[in-house]
């Protein structure tokens, strides 16, 4: 197979196990279980705060080089571009946070589930417009190095608040990276590493992460490269580099302060992309994997509904009492929440796709 099939091949069959690992990063347990087994903390620890933190820049990097990878780049190809962003990024951004807010508010106001739920949040006009942009500040603890710590009501969808607004500024990135070339992305990626942040529009939609991850991918895409073919040349020091950095990130996450791990994490999620791809198409080259389209095709809507979505109930269902629960109870949920959501989405998709292709397109950007 030719460089370019295996690279579509590996971003295609990415998405899916991806997306999973996204779910890992939300897991909601290990904040149910913390600092009770030093071993479940651990394994806590680098499965939904370590390794799964490069998967939302893995999505920047290849929505900048796709978005750029066509030759040309004028008034007419930015609003064409633009305008199938909007289908496939504002519309599903509207829709669920729309669909969300309506949902909660029925939800928490039904006599049926509304005890069993609690007290919902008061909806005021502010409340509702906010919902659509910045709403929700998580504990900096939980939000990993980087990221924004404000973020809209359905918390992941910041990554299509941060994209959209990159793309709209995306005249500027080609500008400055036809002239200046990968010295500008460097630049961009200093600054993320160092964790600076652009002051308000920082956590607001221009994130030094979407800028670094999109530019990066867009550099690739403007001189008309495969990024397979650059990452390839790293194949081997890269399978030894990922480990360490793993290692490095999480020993220093016990051993040192939040900033220095912060660092540490910033290196992991550089050495994770190329680790990744290459290790994918390591795979499609010696013909051991095979196209997952219809998994490929589900990601989206297990990004969408992971939380709040499922996450809410499996909260009340499952973690209401965990004070009485042992730490084998706690390992048993942070297992069966990855699981769930996959086997609520999957067989929503199979069946969007079969009988309501019209919605399944709304839903998930006709992806």
């Amino acid at each position: 197979m030719q460089v370019e099939e295996i690279q579509s091949k590996a971003v295609n069959f990415l998405r899916f196990p991806f997306m999973v690992g996204v779910v890992l990063l939300h897991n909601p347990v290990p904040l149910y279980f913390r600092s009770r087994d030093i071993h479940l903390d651990i394994f806590y620890d680098l499965f939904s705060s370590i390794i799964p933190v490069f998967i939302v820049p893995f999505f920047f990097f290849i929505s900048g080089y796709f978005f750029f990878n066509k030759p040309g780049f004028g008034t007419k190809v930015y609003f064409e571009k633009i305008g199938k962003r909007a289908k496939t990024l504002l519309v599903p951004y509207v829709f669920w946070t729309a669909a969300w807010l309506v949902a909660y508010y029925l939800l928490y106001n039904s006599p049926l589930v509304g005890g069993f739920l609690g007290k919902g949040r008061e909806y005021s006009v502010r409340y509702i417009l906010e919902a659509f942009w910045c709403s929700l500040v998580p504990d900096a603890l939980r939000a990993p190095p980087g990221n924004p710590t404000i973020l809209p009501e359905i918390g992941q969808f910041w990554y299509l608040r941060d994209l959209m607004c990159v793309l709209i500024w995306s005249p500027v990135l080609h500008y400055f990276i036809k002239r200046i070339g990968v010295i500008f992305v460097i630049i961009l990626g200093l600054a993320w590493l160092a964790g600076l942040r652009i002051p308000c529009l920082g956590d607001r939609g221009l994130s030094l992460l979407a800028l670094f991850f999109v530019s990066g991918g867009a550099w690739f895409g403007i001189k008309q490269k495969n990024f397979l073919s650059g990452f390839l040349t790293l194949r081997h020091s890269i399978f030894i580099l990922y480990p360490l950095s793993l290692a490095a990130a999480l020993l220093l996450l016990y051993c040192s302060d939040y900033g220095v791990f912060s660092i540490a994490l910033r290196i992991s999620i550089l050495c994770a992309i190329p680790f990744f791809v290459n290790f994918v198409a390591l795979l499609f080259e010696k013909k051991h994997l095979k196209d997952t389209p219809f998994l490929s095709s589900a990601a989206f809507l297990v990004f969408a509904l992971h939380q709040p979505w499922i996450l809410l109930f499996f909260r009340k269902l499952f973690l209401k009492n965990t004070v009485t629960m042992s730490c084998g109870n706690g390992l048993f949920y942070y297992c069966l929440y990855p699981v769930l959501v996959i086997a609520i989405c999957l067989p929503l998709h199979y069946l969007l796709r079969r009988f309501l292709p019209r919605l399944n397109n709304l839903l998930t950007g006709g992806r």
